[in-house]
This record gives structure tokens, sequence and C-alpha cells, in this order.
């Protein structure tokens, strides 16, 4: 395996992680995003001179990091059922 291919290994496209994070949400009983948000999320903001939502790393070249995703995932999960949880209570 060269070098270039064994970089590649811990990134995905944004439509990949968009799949991912749909089923990490099915699995938490919360509503899954479209992919035109997961590409929102990294890229247009990339493109307004932004960084990607909450520490996304992202390059063209390789794409979305892997690890950095899986932070994100966690604190939207996080997030989502924190706020279902005040709703439910009030």
């Amino acid at each position: 395996m060269s070098n270039n291919e064994n970089e590649n290994t811990n990134f995905v496209t944004a439509y990949e992680a968009h799949k991912v994070m749909n089923e990490m949400l099915s699995k938490e009983g919360l509503p899954a995003i479209r992919p035109q948000m997961m590409y929102n999320y990294i890229t247009s903001r990339i493109n307004e001179g932004k960084k990607p939502l909450q520490g996304i790393e992202y390059t063209e070249k390789n794409g979305v990091d892997i690890p950095s995703f899986a932070k994100f995932v966690t604190l939207y999960i996080a997030k989502k059922k924190a706020l279902m949880s005040i709703n439910i209570n009030n």
C-alpha cells in the first residue's frame, strides 16, 4: 500500500459521513438529517471562508477526518437528547 492510500484510511466523504451519522441518529431514536445538511456543515462553510461546524476537520483532497467527525456526532447526539429531555420535562 502506498503512503497516499494509507493516509486516506482515516477519511470519508461528506456523503459517507451523512450515512454514518444517520445510522447513529437512528440507533438513538433521533430524526435523520438530509445529505445536504452534512454537506453544508462541512464544505459550504469552507467555501464561505469559515471552519466546518463543531471542529470537523475536512480537506478537499482527503475529505472528512473520521476522529473529528466521531467527536462531532457524539456532541450532536448529546445535544439533541438533552434538548429532548428539557422539552419532555417542561
